[in-house]
């Protein structure tokens, strides 16, 4: 290799990456430990080139040596990576130190040595240093996973909580709405007591207003049709050729519809509960009105959340019910007394009847389709249709907004 053509590799390599890319490539390196191999490989190698040739061939065989092994240490010094195609060199290099060489050629091959050994020294730090490092990153991963753990069951806890905390809260709610509609009645229980004990000739706790003829009305056919329910829930029986009659076979509430909807006309739903009275001495059941698009569930307490929202009832303890609030001041109600229903859709209201009396608390406001509806045991006496309302003005009325 001459002098200008060492000097054009060695300014490309540092300047253009790909002519050191392409000497690599294409096997520069792996020429050049030939070259030494077959040149120094010999013990009397300088002897035999100083015997053979003359003084002039032989510094044009070190110069063109020293060119190439010039070149090949700007190769090993750049930045570009020689691919681990350095091995043969090296494996060349230390053989032929063990020959007499001459003195430029050993150091250049000596500083080649160097470099590659100051190679090999970095890869095995780096190898060194990965083997320390992989189990403190081992480590780390692991603790990370745990820590993931460790959150997701965190979050599966707290979401657990949030449903029982809802959960415990309705159940409250219910059972503080149940235990006051109880205290109300306890109360109205004492108020009937003290008003048995004076004077035959007193007023009664509710005045007999509004009683209503029985022969009033034309008769209508409408009949019980069981809702989300079965066989081992509700029995419904036939009377005159007409389902009139529902006995529930199960201790738990069943909504229980007439099979019409109710958008005008004036209406009346004679009926009366059966096996049904609680421990204090009113009838567990519940009769009202339901929006009719609304899909009445099974089990069906009236009085939770969802079917507040959707139906209103007369409980058989004097409250009516209906979103989330009940409203004291009707008569409470046992078995075989005639609970009334008069619905009348052509204003929107509804007022109750016990044994022909009418009810202080009515409903109004009722601008939409609706069906009658009852749970427990009852049996309907008659439904009829009527030409003008029978609901008077009467003292101490309250309205529940529909």
């Amino acid at each position: 290799m001459s002098k200008s053509g060492k000097q054009s590799l060695i300014d490309g390599i540092s300047t253009k990456p790909e002519i050191h890319s392409s000497l690599v490539e294409f096997g520069f390196i792996e020429h050049a430990a030939e070259m030494m191999d077959k040149t120094f490989s010999s013990p009397t190698s300088e002897l035999s080139i100083s015997s053979s040739s003359s003084q002039y061939p032989l510094q044009f065989q070190h110069e063109f040596t020293m060119n190439i092994l010039e070149v090949i240490d700007k190769l090993l010094k750049s930045d570009v990576s020689t691919e681990n195609k350095t091995g043969k060199l090296k494996s060349v290099a230390e053989k032929v130190l063990q020959n007499k060489l001459p003195k430029p050629v050993k150091l250049a091959i000596q500083q080649i040595l160097l470099i590659l050994e100051q190679e090999d020294d970095d890869d095995d730090d780096q190898h060194i240093s990965t083997e320390l490092q992989l189990p403190e990153t081992q480590e780390r991963i692991r603790t990370a996973e745990e820590h993931v753990r460790e959150a997701d069951e965190r979050a599966r806890i707290a979401e657990n909580q949030r449903i029982s905390g809802e959960y415990l809260r309705r159940q409250a709610q219910e059972q503080l709405l149940l235990k006051d509609a109880e205290i109300q009645f306890l109360k109205d229980e004492i108020t009937r007591l003290q008003f048995q004990a004076v004077s035959q000739y007193q007023t009664p706790l509710y005045p007999q207003i509004s009683i209503i003829p029985d022969d009033v009305g034309q008769n209508v056919t409408i009949e019980l049709l069981s809702i989300n329910s079965n066989e081992k829930a509700v029995k419904i029986e036939r009377i005159n050729g007409t389902n009139m009659k529902a006995t529930s076979l199960q201790n738990e509430h069943v909504c229980i519809l007439l099979n019409k909807d109710i958008t005008e006309g004036i209406y009346i739903v004679n009926l009366r509960f059966e096996k049904s009275n609680n421990q204090l001495g009113c009838a567990n059941g519940y009769v009202g009105i339901v929006k009719s698009e609304y899909k009445i569930p099974y089990p069906c307490n009236p009085i939770v959340s969802q079917n507040l929202q959707n139906m209103l009832s007369y409980y058989g303890a004097g409250q009516v019910w209906y979103k989330e609030k009940w409203m004291q001041g009707n008569a409470k109600f046992s078995d075989g007394q005639m609970i009334r229903l008069e619905i009348n859709a052509d204003v929107g209201t509804l007022n109750y009847y016990v044994d022909g009396y009418q009810q202080p608390v009515f409903v109004t406001g009722i601008s939409e389709a609706v069906k009658i509806w009852k749970d427990s045991s009852i049996t309907i006496v008659s439904v009829k249709k009527l030409t003008y309302p029978i609901a008077q003005t009467i003292p101490n009325q309250k309205s529940v907004q529909w």
